[in-house]
């Protein structure tokens, strides 16, 4: 399946100085089925994505792919200067109970405040894929 052209949707991004832009497929639903469309006509491959989210990240000056979920067909680009640490690792993982533990004292929180260090398992080209090993994998058949 081919995604387009790029150039617009960093043009956007770039306008809204973002920290983080997820580019993401879409999740198959009966209701295209029904409206007659097939699974490969509506729904891109993972490395479809990919290959789109890289060419949107080399579109976007000070902007790196950081981690992915080929499952959920999804990349992350992520801001270099914010969230690339001079140890070479990403630093977009968020911190859910520091988070919520804000949330809930009624502090307001900075992004670097509740994110920590990406673990390598979700890191765009890891061999896991972006699957947590500890959690159990479920491979299905892609529908027709």
């Amino acid at each position: 399946m081919e995604l387009g052209s790029q150039e617009g949707y960093a043009e956007l991004i770039g306008l809204s100085d973002c920290d983080f832009v997820e580019v993401k497929g879409a999740t198959w639903s009966e209701q295209m089925g029904k409206a007659g469309l097939s699974f490969s006509e509506a729904i891109p491959a993972h490395e479809d994505v990919r290959e789109f989210a890289d060419r949107l990240a080399s579109a976007l000056p000070g902007y790196g792919v950081a981690c992915e979920h080929a499952h959920s067909c999804a990349v992350l680009l992520a801001r270099r200067d914010r969230f690339f640490e001079p140890t070479g690792r990403w630093r977009t993982w968020i911190d859910f109970d520091r988070f919520a533990d804000a949330a809930v004292a009624g502090r307001t929180l900075e992004v670097l405040d509740f994110t920590v260090e990406t673990p390598e398992w979700a890191l765009a080209d890891s061999e896991a894929g972006g699957f947590d090993p500890a959690e159990r994998r479920v491979f299905r058949k892609r529908p027709a």
